[in-house]
């Protein structure tokens, strides 16, 4: 994804993907032949997925740009090679056009910030295979709010 047209910084919920590629899927005779790329996960809410048939996101923009859902990027046994989650604020910070959450993964003394300023609602990846980053915080994650005065 890029940000152009009708897309912005903003992002665009993973919902709004899966249901434009369901769109495509059924239109374009040159997509049917081809395997669907997702299998939802958490049926009717459309907030969780499964990338599978060997397709991914094209680079790490595209990923910070989805909202609203998290995934697991699926070999074609069926096993993880990566999971992302969506981490989502609730309530308005302080200064939206200042305060910045940043989150631990592991080293409580290393956070790392999330993508924009203000309120947060970004896929972080808790999990890589050892061709895809070796790690597992899946059960090892804390975020905090940072308040710049």
């Amino acid at each position: 994804m890029l940000v152009a047209g009708n897309l912005s910084d903003d992002g665009v919920t993973i919902q709004t993907i899966y249901s434009f590629c369901k769109e495509e899927w059924n239109s374009d005779p040159l997509l049917i032949s081809k395997p669907f790329p997702f299998t939802p996960i958490d049926g009717p809410s459309g907030t969780q997925f499964n990338l599978i048939s060997e397709w991914d996101w094209a680079d790490a923009t595209t990923i910070g740009l989805i909202r609203d859902g998290g995934w697991a990027l699926k070999d074609s046994d069926g096993v993880s090679q990566e999971e992302y989650m969506n981490i989502t604020s609730l309530g308005a910070f302080h200064d939206s056009n200042s305060d910045t959450a940043s989150y631990t993964q592991g080293d409580l003394d290393s956070p790392t910030d999330v993508l924009l300023t203000g309120e947060v609602n970004q896929a972080i990846k808790i999990y890589g295979d050892a061709t895809h980053g070796d790690f597992d915080y899946r059960a090892d994650f804390i975020i905090y709010l940072r308040i710049i005065s």
